[in-house]
């Protein structure tokens, strides 16, 4: 054996390209069984040390071969299954799950980062969290994986190694590993959402960076001055600017209540809606006032202020007819010159009959509020913000909260978010590596991904499906209500393409079933009856049969293909994480330089690693042993067939046994003494091979010996006793 793997080391790598059929004979010639069961356990030896290591103790190209051979027969021998069992064990599937903490990490980072979890108060400190989370997104995850790609980006490209895809040249790296191509395709999307991170877009917006003075028209006695220094305007939280609301509130209601009674009659309510109305019909007007009033006859301020500020009243009063803004009511009230904006000179004006020993620290704070692009008026929609800010709903507005700065930031945020959706899954799907640590969830993964094809195959039959049978039914004419079924399912392409959807992954509601039943067009419900039945009865049958077969094919060889799985992602991934003196360790522990014992007293060849494994039933032993020297000059032993039947082997026991009584009888004779020498001699020379030729042949000319020798003993035994 030695002697083999000296003259051919790469003899692994030469079978799997010349002659693949002869590995498995190979790969059993390393294999020793001992025919000793104790306990249902017997001793079984691997001499894979010069698959393992050379005589320098590093890593050899057997096993890797045997992997890239990519046979999943060959590498379910159980030589090659003990090889990988022994390096995932001991030293590999460690280091590959190292290799995984960093997508885990970046997955529970992106997780806090960008998604609401509603157990965390973003008020609080946790808005720190959120930034940190997302900071290690990008400067850790995007930046290593960045990193990577850039250089084999870089490296294929001076090699040359592409491949053209849709007429555009990719790195081959990309259309070889699964990986990197997912890898690839998330560097993109977190460049994307690093583009459009909406803290770098709110540093622009700081209460604390130094913005471009605007100069403020006012007249001779205005308190405020024409140019208003940056470091004038002090910072306004939430808290401040909740009560500059207040005021607003308190001075609209002053400008609107005339008599100054602290009340708002019907007669001054009508004066204060019809600036902004003037054509609104008396009926409406009166529905109005019922409205803001809660039927009392009257509005105070409270009653006032849910009147501007609660939006189900502008949801009400749309529905009824009344088409009544109340905010555009109190922006009359402000804008006296009737124009598109509110002019500093207004506003001092009207906030002064208000609170007329309002001091300017506080006049300035409310134009800071109200004038957000610092542009010297306050236009319509930044003083309808003012007055009724947007519900906070999202769970990071204490933190990303800029869309009050410009509508081009809610909408770059709106699209962060939609993005972000991506990488989660993304990264879920790399995380999902550590399937492969068990070799039964790599299997069934392994059989999930092998019908991937299909099943896209038959996500395109059903959107092509669903796009003839949408385009038919919307072509129906439209003979129900408008708020019928037809009309909201079905009325164009986009609506009836979705509720055929559902109603093939059958999530359409009963209840439209039934008015479909009902409508006016019998059309619909035909068309509706066809798609059904030939999706669900026809498609969805075939589909179950073909993944059925698909299955039984790919089932045999799931195991190979995840023990090929796993060897690459010892070779590949983890081997090269482990140090050499880590390696050197290892192998020292194995013992391969010390004899491998065979059974008592027989040391055995060297290279092998016993181990204990279940009795099998299996008597076989691939290597055999030969008694005598092991000089060049003697011949070959004749080998022996390790399936024996039984009846050869009953022959053999026959055999010992016919022979060790040849024996006592010659012994017999002997001792009696005075036999014929002829017939000692032929006792004593008989060959023992004569009788294990045929049993039955033997067996009839030794009894006949026998039977001659026991005569004559007796015809001696009488002659002696005569003399």
């Amino acid at each position: 054996m030695e002697a083999l793997w000296k003259r051919h080391p790469d003899i692994v790598p030469v079978l799997c390209g010349r002659a693949p059929s002869l590995l498995h004979t190979l790969l059993d010639g390393l294999i020793w069984k001992s025919s000793k069961v104790m306990q249902g356990m017997r001793r079984v030896n691997y001499y894979v040390g010069p698959l393992l290591v050379d005589e320098e103790l590093r890593l050899t190209s057997s096993i890797p071969e045997l992997v890239k051979h990519s046979d999943p027969v060959v590498i379910c021998h159980p030589c090659a299954i003990f090889v990988s069992d022994l390096l995932w064990s001991r030293i590999c599937g460690a280091a590959f799950l190292y290799s995984k903490v960093l997508f885990v990490l970046s997955l529970l980072c992106f997780i806090i980062g960008f998604q609401h979890i509603p157990s965390i108060d973003y008020d609080g400190p946790a808005r720190f969290v959120v930034i940190g989370c997302r900071l290690f997104t990008y400067a850790i995850s995007l930046g290593q994986l960045l990193a990577k790609h850039a250089y084999m980006f870089a490296s294929a490209l001076a090699a040359k190694d592409t491949r053209k895809n849709c007429c555009v040249p990719l790195p081959a790296y990309l259309t070889r590993s699964f990986k990197d191509f997912v890898e690839a395709i998330l560097v993109l999307h977190l460049l994307a959402l690093l583009c459009m991170e909406p803290v770098l877009h709110c540093l622009r917006y700081d209460p604390w960076k130094k913005c471009e003075a605007k100069q403020l028209s006012g007249n001779r006695r205005s308190i405020l001055p024409k140019k208003i220094d940056p470091k004038m305007i002090p910072v306004v939280d939430h808290d401040v600017i909740e009560a500059l609301r207040q005021k607003v509130l308190q001075a609209s209601f002053f400008m609107a209540d005339k008599d100054r009674d602290n009340i708002l009659s019907k007669s001054e309510f009508s004066l204060m809606v019809r600036r902004a109305y003037p054509d609104l019909k008396e009926a409406m007007l009166d529905k109005a006032f019922i409205l803001a009033g809660f039927g009392s006859g009257c509005i105070t301020f409270r009653s006032f202020q849910d009147w501007v500020a609660l939006q189900d009243h502008h949801d009400e009063s749309i529905l009824e007819g009344h088409h009544i803004d109340p905010l555009s009511a109190v922006w009359r009230l402000w804008n006296l010159d009737g124009d598109d904006s509110l002019s500093v000179t207004e506003f001092e004006y009207c906030i002064l009959r208000a609170f007329p020993k309002m001091k300017r620290m506080d006049l300035l704070l409310i134009l800071r509020a109200m004038d957000e692009d610092l542009s010297g008026e306050v236009a319509q929609e930044e003083f309808a913000h003012f007055l009724l800010p947007p519900v906070r709903t999202d769970p990071f507005a204490p933190v990303l909260e800029c869309c009050h700065f410009s509508q081009r930031l809610c909408d770059v945020e709106s699209w962060h978010r939609r993005v972000s959706c991506i990488p989660m899954l993304l990264y879920f799907v790399l995380t999902s590596e550590l399937i492969h640590s068990n070799i039964h969830l790599s299997c069934f993964v392994l059989l999930v991904a092998s019908l991937w094809w299909d099943m896209l195959v038959y996500c395109c039959i059903l959107a092509f499906l669903t796009a003839s049978f949408a385009s038919a039914m919307a072509c129906l004419p439209q003979t129900g209500s408008s708020f019928g079924v037809q009309f909201r399912d079905f009325r164009s392409l986009p609506s009836a393409f979705q509720s055929l959807l559902a109603v093939a992954v059958k999530t359409y509601s009963a209840n439209s079933f039934e008015e479909i039943a009902a409508a006016s067009e019998p059309l619909l419900a035909w068309f509706l009856l066809a798609f059904a039945g030939f999706w669900h009865v026809f498609l969805m049958n075939l589909m179950v049969a073909q993944l059925c077969q698909r299955f039984g094919a790919s089932f045999k060889d799931a195991l190979g293909y995840a023990r090929l799985k796993r060897g690459s992602n010892i070779f590949d991934t983890a081997l090269s994480l482990i140090s050499e003196s880590r390696w050197q360790r290892f192998i020292r522990s194995l013992n391969l330089d010390a004899p491998c014992p065979l059974d008592a007293s027989d040391p055995g060849p060297r290279g092998g690693i016993p181990t204990l494994e279940e009795f099998d039933g299996s008597s076989g032993l691939p290597m055999q042993l030969y008694g005598g020297l092991a000089s060049p000059n003697e011949p070959w032993p004749e080998l022996r067939d390790s399936e024996e039947s039984e009846f050869d082997n009953f022959e053999k026991t026959a055999s010992k046994r016919f022979d060790d009584l040849e024996r006592l009888l010659a012994d017999i004779a002997d001792k009696l003494g005075g036999r014929r020498a002829g017939l000692r001699l032929s006792l004593r020379s008989s060959p023992r091979s004569s009788v294990a030729s045929n049993v039955e042949e033997w067996s009839s000319r030794k009894r006949a010996s026998v039977r001659q020798s026991q005569v004559l003993a007796d015809s001696e035994l009488e002659e002696a006793d005569l003399q």
